[in-house]
């Protein structure tokens, strides 16, 4: 199976701080962690609800909607806001990734199922979902400051339908 890299633009309200993390925060924020599927909030029968995108058939990402309410400050020195947005997977995709690009980890971090602030999380295949069903998880954008549009990657094992949605 071939892999599919994807740019897919998540808006999240303003990123503009650029501090530099120490070498042991980057390297925790790299390693790529798994999301099980006991961490499985809620199953909807569509990942297109309340404007939420579907990408590549098989990941609903947060719309212009859901990220149009402000960001929370937080006591972290690092990641200082918080905005919530959750993610859902459709029933039986084979794994999937989602990642902050290199040049943005220093300004934005992912987290989703309960995991710690990362750079990147997969997703685990949770073929025991039942048939149609979207596996929702609650989490979220760690940020520096307030937020803007943030690329993320979205990476399939197996995928044919390319979307790029615009950024609001």
């Amino acid at each position: 199976m071939r892999h599919l890299r994807l740019p897919i633009l998540v808006c999240v309200l303003t990123v503009l701080g650029t501090a530099s993390a120490g070498a042991d925060t980057q390297k925790l924020l790299q390693a790529e962690r798994t999301v099980s599927c006991d961490r499985i909030v809620l199953r909807d029968r569509s990942g297109a609800e309340d404007g939420f995108r579907i990408l590549l058939g098989a990941v609903s990402m947060p719309g212009a909607q859901q990220l149009a309410h402000g960001s929370a400050a937080r006591a972290d020195r690092r990641w200082r806001y918080f905005r919530s947005a959750g993610i859902a997977i459709h029933a039986g995709t084979a794994s999937v990734s989602v990642s902050v690009p290199e040049g943005w980890r220093d300004r934005v971090a992912i987290s989703w199922g309960g995991s710690p602030a990362a750079s990147s999380l997969r997703f685990a295949r949770c073929g025991s979902s039942p048939a149609g069903a979207w596996n929702s998880y609650t989490g979220g954008f760690h940020l520096r400051t307030r937020g803007d549009c943030v690329p993320l990657v979205v990476t399939l094992e197996s995928a044919s339908a390319l979307d790029r949605p615009a950024c609001a």
